[in-house]
């Protein structure tokens, strides 16, 4: 568990970043989230809503990104790969 110490302060448990706004999780990537744990899985919550993507669409969580084609169902990147795609510009 991490602790934010602050001079005075008794230990407190650090609090997760949160999103900006607050995005809504839907669909088949909302189920896919969803069966992983939700809020309380490695991708944590959500931090943009759905944006459209070519063939599809993709979800950004604290912990990775989910896309969703007809084609290829919901499916995650994480890691090296996100990091890798992120570098190039994403789609």
């Amino acid at each position: 568990m991490l602790l934010a110490l602050l001079p005075g302060a008794a230990a407190q448990p650090a609090q997760p970043a949160q999103p900006a706004q607050p995005c809504q999780v839907n669909g088949a990537i909302g189920q896919y989230w969803s069966s992983v744990g939700g809020d309380r899985s490695f991708l944590g919550p959500c931090l943009t809503d759905e944006a459209a993507v070519r063939d599809g669409v993709r979800q950004d969580f604290r912990g990775g990104s989910v896309y969703w084609s007809q084609a290829t169902g919901a499916h995650l990147v994480v890691g090296s790969i996100r990091e890798a795609w992120a570098r190039q510009g994403w789609e």
